[in-house]
């Protein structure tokens, strides 16, 4: 056989020769990783939890591959994001509510101040109306004092002027008869009118009397 006949035998053999060699390798390769898997898991199983949590934590951190820790304000749209801005708008603000709350509280101390104004004007109207009643009653009695006086002078100037018309007649005008007769009739009601004034002095101080007890001022 000659050397060029040599090699094409020989090529299609190595040929099936390093696909072979292939196969070999990848079923090895195939049974290391099934067998490190094998001792992985055995080995997870045989490791607690907790420990696997951490370690899985540490690693994260050395890696610097932190994950996003997602919130309800990170999925919350637009009406819902405005809902929490003006919900904490609100908290911030002082209640609308809270100066009407106030005002009503304070309308009952506003009506019982109302009401004793109320009765302070009524009590101060119905002392200046007895005030009046006596201070009326009072110069009332005065005026009648001072009209009976005056009536009593004018009996008095009536009485001279009589006596004095009989003496310049002679006792002829008027006659002697009616000259005692109105010098009569005029001492009567000269009396009368002493005894009116005396009586309306004794009224007069009873009602001062009175005015003064009741805390009035007439003035006396």
């Amino acid at each position: 056989m000659s050397v060029e006949q040599s090699r094409l035998v020989r090529g299609p053999r190595q040929a099936r020769s390093w696909h072979a060699g292939m196969l070999v390798r990848r079923l090895c390769l195939s049974a290391v990783l099934v067998m490190a898997t094998g001792l992985f898991a055995q080995e997870s199983a045989d490791q607690p939890l907790g420990d696997v949590a951490r370690q899985t934590r540490a690693e994260r951190e050395q890696s610097g591959s932190r994950r996003k820790v997602y919130t309800n304000d990170d999925f919350a749209g637009p009406a819902q994001a405005d809902s929490v801005a003006d919900s904490a708008d609100s908290d911030a603000k002082p209640s609308q509510s809270e100066p009407a709350a106030s005002a009503k509280a304070a309308e009952p101390g506003a009506k019982a101040k109302d009401e004793d104004a109320k009765k302070e004007d009524e009590l101060q109207k119905r002392t200046q109306d007895i005030n009046k009643q006596y201070t009326d009653k009072v110069g009332d009695i005065q005026t009648q004092i001072a009209t009976a006086k005056q009536d009593l002078e004018k009996l008095q100037r009536d009485q001279v002027e009589s006596t004095n018309q009989f003496r310049n007649s002679n006792g002829t005008s008027p006659s002697l008869y009616e000259y005692q007769e109105q010098q009569r009739q005029l001492q009567q009601q000269m009396e009368n009118q002493r005894n009116l004034i005396s009586g309306l002095n004794s009224k007069l101080e009873d009602a001062q009397e009175a005015a003064r007890h009741a805390g009035v001022r007439t003035g006396d």
